[in-house]
């Protein structure tokens, strides 16, 4: 039920932030698109931290887990890089916007 909660926030947060990202009569992106980062990226946060806990405790499936949860962290950590980036950069990047969107489904 957890896992299915936090999906759940998850795909609601970064569908928000794609509207942000769409709206091209913005000059820059403000609070509202850092705080929907933000979001994902605890959200995310809550999961690995919950996942490591979990692994510690059943050692049957903890190896395999590991490497899933690595990944899910370092992803997380290049998405709130990206979405600083696109805050300093602004709507006008093409190739951020981009590289935001891909990063927000990995």
């Amino acid at each position: 039920m957890f896992l299915e909660k936090q999906t759940d926030s998850i795909v609601q947060s970064i569908q928000a932030l794609l509207v942000l990202m769409r709206q091209t009569s913005a000059t820059s992106y403000g609070p509202e698109f850092i705080s929907t980062v933000t979001n994902i990226t605890s959200i995310v946060d809550s999961v690995v931290s919950h996942s490591q806990r979990t692994m510690t405790t059943s050692a049957q499936f903890a190896e395999s887990a590991k490497v899933i949860v690595e990944m899910l962290r370092k992803a997380n950590v290049g998405l709130d890089e990206l979405g600083r980036e696109m805050v300093k950069a602004g709507p006008g990047s093409k190739t951020l916007k981009q590289k935001l969107a891909s990063a927000s489904y990995e």
